[in-house]
């Protein structure tokens, strides 16, 4: 519509643009140590891409614009306010963020409803992120993924659950029960993987036949299979 195309600059090849390039870096650096303090596998690296954005929103100063700034360098008058701002009081004219800040791959405690009237009201969780609403809007919403689930290895955004931040507890101690469990598997020289749902015991200690395992299984012998043939009768 304005009649021009911006055109890109080759890959490995100057000019660059620096600042945003310096922005992907940091985000991926969040990204790996959000995966490595939690303790999660590869499959969730999509859960740690926008808790690390919203992270860094949270703390990074906002960037200073060129025509916020004079010749020198120097920020003008208008703009002085944004010195002290970080990227979402930029985006919320000034207000600060006002909810709780778990931390990624944290345990937590929410309020399930669907446990039995007899049973305790919370049930553990893991802490994921937030939710944001159209407007980068956070009307006190968090998105915690529920802890059996993700120790069957059940790592999908379907399974996550949005429960307001009042119905959720936050313990004072940092726990990070997958983090944990890595490094007790590998100081035992155990598989830090998670098991799936196929090698879980339930069943077995229910008397339930367990489904066959891959390895297990061996393809009939050639002369146990029927023997028939197609006509045009049939």
């Amino acid at each position: 519509e304005l009649g021009w195309l911006s055109e890109p600059s080759l890959q490995n090849r100057f000019p660059h643009n620096a600042v945003h390039e310096r922005w992907i870096g940091t985000l991926k650096s969040t990204i790996r140590s959000a995966i490595l303090q939690s303790g999660f596998p590869r499959r969730a690296t999509e859960w740690s891409v926008p808790y690390a954005a919203m992270a860094l929103a949270l703390d990074q100063p906002c960037p200073l614009l060129k025509h916020e700034k004079d010749d020198a360098g120097n920020v003008r008058e208008a703009y002085k306010h944004k010195v002290n701002w970080t990227c979402w009081q930029a985006m919320h004219k000034g207000e600060p963020f006002c909810g709780k800040r778990p931390i990624f791959g944290q345990l937590v405690y929410y309020l399930d409803d669907k446990q039995h009237t007899l049973e305790p009201r919370t049930s553990p969780g893991i802490f994921v992120g937030w939710k944001l609403e159209t407007g980068m809007r956070y009307r006190g919403v968090l998105i915690v993924a529920d802890y059996d689930l993700l120790y069957k290895g059940d790592f999908r955004w379907n399974m996550v659950k949005t429960i307001h931040e009042k119905e959720v507890h936050v313990p004072s101690e940092l726990v990070f029960p997958f983090a944990e469990k890595r490094e007790r598997d590998v100081k035992q020289l155990g598989s830090s993987s998670l098991p799936s749902s196929s090698q879980l015991p339930f069943a077995e200690e229910a008397g339930e036949a367990l489904a066959e395992r891959e390895e297990d299984f061996a393809p009939p012998a050639a002369d146990s299979l029927p023997k028939y043939r197609l006509t045009l009768r049939r």
